[in-house]
């Protein structure tokens, strides 16, 4: 566990001026951008494959469903 601390982080920063860096799948995957919101700063911008946009998807109703399950 203390060697934890030495792994780099990736920070805002990093991403914000470096992103298609990131990038780890082919360009011709990307069918869409999604951007933060820029509360504590400047907005961060991601790319979107068809696998990020139905995980996303996927997650919302998870959480929709769960909320409507508890709330009664």
């Amino acid at each position: 566990m203390a060697d934890l601390v030495s792994i780099p982080v990736t920070t805002k920063e990093m991403l914000q001026k470096n992103n298609m860096d990131f990038l780890c799948v082919d360009r011709s995957k990307i069918i869409d951008y999604i951007t933060t919101s820029g509360t504590l700063g400047e907005p961060v911008t991601f790319t979107m494959t068809e696998n990020d946009l139905e995980r996303l998807a996927y997650n919302e109703y998870i959480s929709f469903f769960m909320c409507r399950r508890f709330s009664n």
